[in-house]
Order: C-alpha cells, then sequence, then structure tokens
C-alpha cells in the first residue's frame, strides 16, 4: 500500500472512532437524564472544558459517558502518531499493521463498553 492509501485508512478508523465516542455519547447523555437508581453515586460533573468542546447543557453526566468523552481524543492521538510513525519508517508494513490492530481493537472494546452500559442505561 501507499502513503496516502494508509493515512486515508487510519484517518477512516479515527473518524468513526470519533463519531462512536463523542456524538453518540452526546446524543446518549440528553436521552438518559438522571437515572433513578444510579443517581448521584454515578454520575460526575465535566470540567469547563469539555463542556465547552461537546457543548454539554447538563451539568452532571454518567461517569461512563465522561470517559466515553475522552476516548474520543485517543483516537486524534493515535492518528498523528501513526501518521508520523509510518511517515518515518518509510511505509513499514509492520508500522501500518500494528496500528492497524490496535485502531480494530480499541473500537471493538469501544462497542462492547458502549453497548453494554446503553443495555443497563436502557437507552
Amino acid at each position: 500500500m501507499e502513503y496516502d492509501q494508509i493515512i486515508f485508512l487510519f484517518g477512516i478508523f479515527t473518524l468513526m472512532g470519533w463519531y462512536a465516542n463523542a456524538i453518540t455519547v452526546k446524543k446518549i447523555i440528553k436521552e438518559v437524564g438522571y437515572h433513578k437508581d444510579y443517581y448521584p453515586k454515578k454520575y460526575i460533573m465535566p470540567n469547563r472544558r469539555i463542556g465547552k468542546i461537546y457543548h454539554l447543557k447538563k451539568r452532571e453526566i454518567p461517569k461512563w459517558t465522561y470517559i466515553h468523552l475522552f476516548v474520543a481524543f485517543v483516537y486524534i492521538i493515535l492518528f498523528v502518531i501513526s501518521v508520523l510513525l509510518i511517515l518515518i519508517t518509510e511505509n513499514s508494513p509492520i508500522v501500518a499493521f500494528v496500528f492497524l490492530v490496535i485502531y480494530s481493537v480499541l473500537i471493538c472494546v469501544d462497542v462492547v463498553h458502549l453497548f453494554i452500559y446503553c443495555l443497563l442505561y436502557h437507552v
């Protein structure tokens, strides 16, 4: 594969991971509200930066959604690192394969984690 194809592939993975975590969790926060079984023990107040970045209107959100909002930044950081290492190693297939596996595992873990909590909170 060429540089541009690998970078495009990692860009798609980054966009998928960011969308799944940032946009979907923001919609879930609006739907969940306050769950009587878990409030206030399992809720947290996000800091101002996260609230401004994601335009959160609610004061308190579930802890698991707060974690997913941070994981969205992990995808962006992983994309930058993968692009730099691919350019430095001159299109090494081993580096591309390692980052492909990392992206795949991270996306699978996020989907399973999100699915479990959506079942718990009846979303």
